[in-house]
């Protein structure tokens, strides 16, 4: 009854205490003190459910005690304020690891590094769950322990595990199937930890081109896929000659109607080591003009001037013509057709042309702008004016600002720009007879 009595004083003052924390709250207080009151709070919501959890045991032994249960309720008080009091025990030490881990996460040496400054919030509460999962886990096994059932609940366990079904000469455990999940689950989480900090650590520092970085990620990540896959086929039991078999029927399949899928997967293995083409390249493929935005397993992405995105399967890439304008640099000749009027002095013409080239400060000095005469035309003498820009992607935009600076320019040196003209004669038609 003490013990009753106690553990009700001990949870009111846990709720007094965050009350009082509750009321002490100022939206003047800075971020940081926000922060230890809301902890504070968590923590004392947990030590006042301990404490109700005390108050229930101990009003059910006096309980049973007075209806002369003795030995029952000595038995429960051995197991149960031994599974509490390690609760306790492993309450405290989370806490203290929680608070040395957070503590570590957060000193200014682990800040500089970019992965750990831009997921500070994420680590902490991975780091957070695991301890959890760790605490409960020998929690349990713990309270099995002192109610002497650990060894029955592990048999069971291993039992369950080294069950499953015969295929042949082939047998295949349920354990071996989780593992074999667990292998395929951490191989894309271990994947996509090292393009994270590649991307954060390395690809930042030394200014990769983003074709060189698609190709390494790409890259690691098939290699872990298919470590992962190697270890979760092993798990299965399946060995050597096994996959020899398996990959002898696939064959069959392959050659029946999966061919075109293994073709557009090796061509994407070429478009990445060969890098023919890489992401941010300009391409033409056919009719279709865009930027390369993707390269995957099967197919790549190219998005156009109009933002549509076009799938192309890789094999296409390979095998077919493609032009890349970008391959080697992203210089681009840039030419604008001109025609002017038959009678004009063609010395002063190009020489008004060239001027304009030059005087606009995207046209690179060299190679040298030029201008060509290039025809006779049936209304027109038609000339080219030719220059360099830097990056072709910028050609659309930059045509179009030079187009409009040779017309200005034409038009103040009085050089007339023609259009179609035609003369057109009727006959009269001969009178009827």
């Amino acid at each position: 009854l003490l013990a009753v009595y106690f553990s009700k004083e001990f949870t009111k003052t846990c709720k007094t205490a965050e009350t009082d924390n509750v009321q002490a709250k100022d939206p003047n207080v800075i971020d940081d003190n926000k922060e230890v009151i809301k902890e504070n709070n968590k923590t004392l919501v947990i030590l006042g459910q301990f404490g109700k959890l005390f108050q229930v045991i101990f009003s059910f032994a006096a309980f049973f005690l007075l209806l002369g249960f003795y030995r029952l309720v000595l038995f429960f008080e051995d197991t149960l304020f031994n599974a509490l009091y390690l609760g306790l025990i492993l309450f405290v030490v989370y806490k203290l690891c929680f608070g040395f881990g957070v503590f570590f996460i957060q000193i200014p040496y682990a800040q500089h590094i970019r992965v750990i400054k831009k997921n500070t919030e994420k680590l902490i509460q991975l780091f957070n769950r695991l301890l959890i999962f760790c605490a409960v886990v020998f929690w349990l096994y713990r309270g099995m322990f002192a109610l002497g059932i650990d060894k029955s609940v592990i048999n069971g366990i291993k039992s369950f595990l080294a069950s499953g079904i015969e295929i042949g000469d082939l047998n295949i455990q349920v354990g071996g199937i989780i593992l074999a999940v667990f292998f395929l689950l951490a191989g894309g989480k271990i994947s996509l930890g090292i393009r994270a900090i590649l991307e954060e650590e390395f690809y930042a520092r030394k200014q990769l081109d983003p074709g060189t970085r698609n190709t390494l990620d790409t890259g690691i990540h098939y290699v872990v896929l298919i470590l992962s896959v190697l270890a979760a086929v092993g798990s299965l039991g399946i060995g050597l000659q096994n996959i020899a078999i398996i990959a002898g029927a696939l064959s069959v399949g392959i050659g029946f109607g999966l061919q075109n899928i293994v073709n557009n997967f090796v061509s994407g293995i070429i478009l990445l080591f060969e890098r023919p083409i890489k992401v941010g390249d300009l391409i033409l493929v056919g009719d279709n003009v865009g930027t390369v935005s993707r390269i995957g397993i099967r197919s790549s992405t190219i998005k156009t001037l109009d933002e549509a995105e076009i799938i192309i399967p890789n094999a296409t890439l390979v095998t077919d013509k493609v032009v890349n304008w970008t391959l080697t640099n992203k210089r681009a000749r840039m030419v604008v057709s001109v025609g002017v009027a038959y009678g004009t002095d063609l010395e002063k013409c190009s020489k008004v042309l060239l001027d304009t080239l030059k005087a606009q400060e995207f046209i690179l000095d060299y190679p040298q702008p030029d201008v060509l005469f290039k025809s006779f035309g049936d209304s027109s003498l038609n000339f080219e004016a030719r220059g360099w820009i830097r990056n072709v992607l910028e050609r659309p935009d930059l045509h179009s600002r030079l187009s409009i600076a040779i017309h200005n320019a034409i038009r103040d040196a009085g050089i007339t720009i023609p259009f179609p003209q035609r003369d057109v004669h009727i006959i009269k038609p001969a009178e009827q007879i």
